[in-house]
């Protein structure tokens, strides 16, 4: 649902996030930066492009105050059909909105229902032990992936449940949110940037994780970033030598490790993941460095 009206930076204003997630119920807040004068937000699904499903519709047009120019809109959702690499769930947010400098907003767009958790030195993915299958994506590798969406839904046929990258396309991300791909993102190291990607990606399903290669840039100020604009998700860090992703998470490290090094078109053509065991990456060199 497009608007010629809707503010260039409407989105990046945007959260949807989840307060409690069980298999009986969703407590859904919805949160935008601005002076509401009146909205309503309603939630439509589930959708999976593998599954026939009814959609429900769920609809609140009250919300509160949470701070300062925040308002937050609550919806419970009953039993909800959760986001995961074999049934990526998908729901939309059909948001109508009234406010400071904004006149009769409609936009619409897709979430996913799910969180990652480290506990007990595994990964949990919406109560689920998860060990996936994945690649990590060196820079200058991820135009190839961009340039086939195709070749990456293939991918997740053949086993592949995430890619860990720099910052990928609006196109990447909602491909692998659609066919159930999880996406780690390594973000810029300069403040400004990271908080605009962070923005740009924090109600993409696929989105799993933020992460930076350690030691590089100002953590502390990075991190202090992140969780002020999304403190659900668990942050990565990527060692500096490429051997390992590490998931920190409530005092629990999980450790992913790297193996053989491969051109793109390799793992595109999913030969390359039969080998692969569970819980560990390939690492996928850009074209220039064969």
């Amino acid at each position: 649902m497009e608007n010629a009206a809707i503010p260039p930076d409407l989105f990046d204003r945007i959260y949807v996030y989840c307060t409690r997630l069980y298999a009986t119920e969703c407590d859904l807040r919805v949160r935008i930066e601005n002076d509401i004068r009146s909205g309503t937000v309603r939630v439509v699904g589930p959708f999976t492009p593998y599954q026939r499903t009814v959609p429900e519709v769920y609809t609140s047009a009250e919300f509160v105050a949470v701070g300062q120019g925040l308002f937050e809109w609550r919806l419970l959702i009953p039993e909800p059909c959760f986001w995961r690499p074999e049934s990526p769930f998908l729901y939309r947010v059909d948001f109508s909105v009234d406010a400071a400098g904004w006149t009769a907003v409609d936009v619409s767009f897709r979430i996913g229902l799910r969180h990652l958790r480290a506990d007990k030195e595994e990964l949990w993915l919406t109560g689920q032990l998860w060990r996936p299958k994945g690649a990590l994506i060196q820079p200058g590798a991820e135009q190839a992936f961009t340039d086939d969406l195709d070749r990456v839904r293939g991918l997740r046929s053949s086993g592949l449940e995430l890619l860990v990258l720099g910052v990928p396309s609006a196109e990447l991300a909602a491909t692998c949110s659609e066919c159930g791909v999880g996406l780690f993102v390594l973000l810029p190291i300069a403040a400004d940037e990271a908080e605009s990607q962070v923005r740009r990606l924090r109600n993409e399903a696929a989105v799993l994780a933020w992460g930076l290669v350690e030691g590089v840039g100002n953590e502390s100020e990075l991190l202090q970033v992140t969780r002020g604009l999304d403190p659900v998700r668990p942050f990565f860090f990527l060692s500096r030598d490429w051997s390992a992703v590490v998931i920190r998470d409530r005092g629990t490290s999980v450790s992913l490790p790297v193996h053989a090094e491969l051109p793109p078109h390799r793992l595109l053509e999913g030969s390359a993941l039969g080998d692969l065991s569970p819980g560990h990456l390939i690492r996928v060199q850009p074209w220039g460095d064969l």
